[in-house]
């Protein structure tokens, strides 16, 4: 635009035409989405069996007797980061009530939007005063979903391993004897954020000792007292999901901006 309305004899400013731009819908509702967003932490979640986090993943099918699995499912407890993983042979609520049967006592579970999570399932869950909250999206169960890519690793691992030793005819489908032991190295390894094993760090939370976790990125901006803040009437756009205005997978000429401006009516400040 600066070198079109150069040809056409204006002497407008790159800085005039970066302000001009910023005032038209049109542009900030396709304007570039930032390469860094802080997203909420759940550090502040300090106590045992506060807060966990449940996901279903499909694996290999690993045949034992005249049972075949075919997923694997994981309940994390944010705070300590200990796991518990459950071999299922279908995707059932009913199946997916077996691994909720060690939780009791007031607590959230933080799950996807999965049928698997329904029917028996729920019932179980509420009849011990749990409560449960669907994720919007991944990033929300995202302590459960690494736990998945980390499992993952050392089971295929294994099955590399032992497909070295089998004719090329032949696949190892191998890992739900090993899902019990690889649970145990796990809660015995220290974690990168709490610099302890979650099996320390259920011990400190049962003799009351609040779990601090460090933060997993840094922040990239002003935070606390320094942090720029929006005022009273001041117009803003939300940024948006991808796809989220259409329902779908993510076109290239979605909006990455909200369509409407909004206007800041009310300032809440809480103390820290």
């Amino acid at each position: 635009m600066y070198n079109a309305c150069k040809k056409a004899g204006y002497k407008f400013s790159l800085t005039q035409i970066k302000n001009w731009l910023n005032e038209r819908i049109t542009f900030l509702t396709h304007k570039p989405r930032p390469k860094f967003i802080q997203y909420a932490s759940f550090n502040g979640i300090r106590d045992l069996n506060e807060v966990h986090k449940s996901d279903l993943t499909p694996l290999s099918h690993d045949k034992i007797g005249n049972r075949i699995f075919i997923h694997r499912g994981v309940i994390k407890d944010v705070a300590t980061r200990f796991r518990k993983s459950c071999a299922l042979t279908n995707k059932s609520s009913t199946s997916l009530a077996k691994i909720f049967k060690a939780i009791y006592g007031d607590s959230i579970l933080i799950v996807d939007k999965g049928i698997e999570y329904l029917g028996e399932c729920r019932d179980l869950l509420l009849s011990h005063g749990i409560k449960i909250i669907q994720a919007k999206s991944k990033r929300n169960i995202s302590i459960a979903e690494c736990d998945y890519q980390k499992f993952e690793k050392h089971a295929y691992i294994r099955q590399d391993a032992v497909d070295f030793l089998l004719p090329l005819s032949e696949r190892c489908r191998s890992w739900v004897k090993g899902l019990r032991l690889n649970d145990n190295i796990y809660n015995d390894t220290p974690t990168r954020l709490i610099h302890m094993s979650p099996n320390e760090t259920v011990k400190r939370a049962l003799k009351g000792e609040k779990i601090i976790a460090d933060l997993s990125v840094k922040h990239r901006r002003l935070i606390g007292f320094d942090k720029f803040r929006l005022i009273y009437k001041d117009s803003v756009l939300y940024l948006l999901e991808a796809g989220k205005l259409e329902f779908g997978k993510r076109r290239i000429t979605d909006m990455n901006w909200s369509p409407k401006v909004y206007r800041i009516k009310e300032l809440l400040i809480q103390k820290n």
